[in-house]
């Protein structure tokens, strides 16, 4: 420890040396990238030791991150004193002294994430700065007073993790009027003392502790009591048999969200016991996150004390089942139990909870029965992605009765037959996302055409042919459809393909394989905002095909454009943006007009660096090409004048041969 004691003595001492023979050496020339001119600017990873002298005095935004600048002094920043934001993560900091930002008034966040700091002056902050989001994570801190807390009266954002911070013992020089976050997880904090925490007891009301992946080992009996927290993240610190004590220190708390669980790369004892739960009886928390944990002799008792909670989730802990006999839980509304290995929907109970409406299964590792009558009547949303569905008729058998259902989510499983009317009763539906989840659908009439209030549609990569007579029928209030993946008939999108869909703001229609686009089929779309057509094979970009251009986005990348006519996107506003990325376009006089519109329209180009010339000029971009074609309509006039003098002599001559052949023929007679 003397040893290592020395060793930073010495770096600090000898640290202004080095930094000074750096900044006087570093004579490169250092160009930034401007994001917003005389405002924003990112000069990441550049490798610099000093701030370039190019960056104008009004900047307010600078990422400054991965450099090398060793240390900061009062004329560091001097220079910049309109900074608002300031990003140094990873810029090798190991020193900041006296009044470095003395005369930033207006800087709120600050970002030292990643630098291991072995001073930090205690007037470091002070002066008229006022920040609001300071960045300490990484930097090897060891204790709250190696910071200068007390100078920062206006945070609302702390971050300290992943540290090796041991107590909480300075934590009451913070004034946390106005505190909103304080982030300690990943450090060595082992015991919490009521004195300790006392600072925390005025915080807002949306205040958050993150605490995740501190072993502790003692809390004061009942140390937050009459706090109020929005949340408190216990991730990975309460994991063993003794944990019913440590929880006896949230006794008399007022919490939102409490997280209990664990995390997927956490590697030691995971477990919970019923009786750790107990001390939540005198806890008012309205939602309870376990996660990454596994539950011993998982019973009604686990739930006892959870009666008051509005949302319960229980992701990726092996779960299997439910027990039946859970009493107590009529306010629970959301219940999560995503990534478990349940066989079948009626493995979950969820009769016990009469108040039911938000349910999610997502990713359930096993195949997932289906039985009839195992879903609540009152819920309105529902989620079974990922989940392999056993049943191909189970939007036909287990949804009836879901009248109030409003969200449903069937992506990523089992082929589903959609015959008759599948969601006869979901008639409420509002979003419905069938994405990726094969669709075999025969009869004539319409699998949706009850679904008058549905908003959003996705079909997405369910192999469905989207020529098919009546399959958007009665979709009158739809504004979102995706079919990127599907197919339609030779390619082509016909005239009456969208008829059914009159209010449609978003069509995205990528990866169709489209080859074209019949000249009327978006023309029933007025109130289109965004039009994807991507990675098709479409040749020619048009916008005639639209009913309004003043406020719409079009993405036509990935296609096989070459042409652009002139006045195919010379109409579009302000308001409208266009991506032409990954097309071979020609950059030669036949797209003159359209390359110097692109060119002076670069506020409405989406994606400017994937856009550029076809071959054989595929690296140069189409902003950066440069074409002379002024005199291209003089050229031309030139060209009709000769083939018109061509044409004149042609006649001349052929009227003059004929003369010579009838004089010869006249002689020989």
């Amino acid at each position: 420890m003397q040893m290592a004691a020395l060793y930073h003595f010495l770096l600090w001492i000898l640290a202004p040396l080095t930094v000074a023979g750096d900044v006087n050496n570093n004579i490169v020339h250092l160009t930034c990238l401007q994001v917003v001119a005389e405002k924003s600017y990112d000069c990441s990873g550049l490798g610099a030791t000093r701030v370039p002298e190019s960056l104008p005095p009004t900047t307010e935004t600078l990422d400054f991150s991965f450099n090398s600048i060793t240390a900061l002094y009062n004329s560091t920043f001097s220079r910049l004193n309109q900074l608002v934001f300031l990003d140094l993560t990873r810029s090798q900091i190991n020193w900041i002294y006296e009044n470095v930002f003395q005369e930033h008034l207006y800087l709120t966040t600050l970002i030292l994430t990643g630098n291991l700091l072995l001073f930090v002056s205690e007037t470091s902050l002070s002066g008229p700065i006022r920040l609001q989001h300071l960045f300490l994570s990484q930097t090897g801190i060891t204790s709250l007073t190696f910071i200068p807390l007390e100078k920062l009266d206006n945070l609302e954002t702390l971050v300290l993790g992943s540290n090796r911070i041991s107590s909480l013992h300075a934590l009451n020089r913070l004034n946390t009027e106005h505190l909103k976050h304080l982030d300690l997880q990943m450090n060595d904090i082992q015991n919490i003392s009521a004195e300790d925490v006392s600072t925390l007891k005025n915080v807002p009301l949306e205040f958050n502790l993150n605490l995740k992946g501190n072993a502790l080992k003692y809390m004061d009996d009942a140390a937050f009591d009459s706090f109020h927290f929005h949340s408190l993240d216990l991730s990975a610190c309460i994991i063993n048999t003794d944990s019913a004590e440590i929880l006896k220190g949230l006794r008399g708390l007022q919490i939102d969200i409490l997280k209990l669980g664990s995390y997927r790369d956490f590697k030691g004892d995971d477990h919970l016991y019923p009786r750790t739960l107990h001390p939540l009886c005198q806890v008012s928390v309205k939602e309870v996150n376990f996660q990454s944990t596994h539950f011993k002799a998982f019973s009604n008792l686990t739930f006892q004390c959870l009666n008051k909670v509005q949302k319960l989730i229980i992701r990726n802990c092996g779960v299997s089942d439910l027990p039946s006999n859970i009493q107590g839980m009529e306010v629970l509304t959301h219940l999560i139990l995503d990534e478990n290995s349940f066989e079948s929907i009626c493995d979950m109970n969820l009769g016990v909870f009469p108040s039911l409406t938000h349910l999610s299964v997502k990713g359930n590792h096993r195949i997932l029965n289906s039985k009839e009558g195992c879903l609540p009547p009152n819920l309105v949303f529902l989620d079974l992605s990922h989940s392999s569905i056993e049943s191909k008729s189970f939007c036909t058998e287990q949804l009836q009765g879901l009248t109030k259902l409003q969200y449903f989510n069937f992506s990523f499983n089992v082929e589903q037959e959609l015959q008759r009317l599948p969601f006869e009763s979901t008639i409420n539906l509002k979003v419905l996302d069938m994405s990726y989840t094969r669709i075999d659908y025969k009869d004539l009439t319409g699998p949706f055409q009850n679904l008058n209030q549905l908003l959003v549609l996705n079909l997405s990569y369910t192999n469905t042919d989207i020529g098919k007579q009546n399959l958007l029928e009665g979709l009158q209030s739809l504004q979102l459809l995706d079919l990127r993946g599907n197919t339609f008939s030779n390619g082509v999108i016909q005239s009456d393909t969208f008829s059914s869909v009159p209010v449609l703001h978003v069509l995205i229609l990528s990866e169709c394989k489209l080859t074209a686009i019949h000249k009327t089929a978006f023309l029933p779309l007025k109130n289109l905002t965004l039009l994807d057509v991507s990675s098709n094979k479409l040749t020619i970009l048009s916008t005639s095909l639209l009913f309004d251009i003043s406020n719409i986005s079009l993405n036509f990348a990935s296609n096989e454009i070459q042409i652009i006519s002139d006045d195919t996107i010379s109409h579009l506003s302000k308001k409208s943006k266009i991506n032409l990325s990954y097309n071979p376009i020609a950059c030669n006089c036949s797209n003159y007009e359209s390359i110097v519109w692109y060119q002076h329209n670069l506020d409405k180009v989406l994606s400017q660096h994937q856009t550029a010339c076809g071959p054989p000029l595929s690296k140069i971009l189409l902003s950066e090409i440069s074409l002379s074609c002024s005199h291209r309509s003089l050229i031309a006039v030139w060209i009709v004048l000769i083939l018109v003098l061509l044409s004149v002599l042609i006649i001349f001559m052929v009227k003059y041969l004929n003369r010579r052949i009838h004089r010869y023929e006249q002689i020989a007679m």
